[in-house]
């Protein structure tokens, strides 16, 4: 689902292989909090998977509003028990 009214951005994250072929398992740290979503391949930047484990990369997200601290952003997914849009400083996010 392409967002393109809003600013894209990317998060470091880590990136695992999905359970089908074109889909990633994506975590991302912020604060002390650590989050789960699933994000489609072309979602996410990185250097090869290797089978079973992680590597680093980023995550693709739409900065939906920000002041000088924080952005609030949609993830391409909900995150696995806190929904789609999160509030993170605005020092971790990366621009295009």
């Amino acid at each position: 689902m392409t967002q393109p009214q809003l600013k894209k951005a990317f998060l470091p994250c880590k990136i695992t292989q999905g359970l089908f072929e074109d889909e990633r398992i994506v975590e991302f740290t912020v604060g002390e909090t650590t989050y789960q979503t699933i994000a489609h391949k072309e979602q996410v930047e990185g250097k090869e998977l290797k089978e079973g484990g992680w590597i680093g990369g980023r995550l693709q997200v739409y900065v939906v509003e920000e002041n000088e601290k924080r952005v609030l952003m949609n993830l391409p997914r909900e995150a696995a028990g806190n929904g789609r849009r999160l509030s993170v400083p605005l020092d971790l996010l990366q621009s295009t």
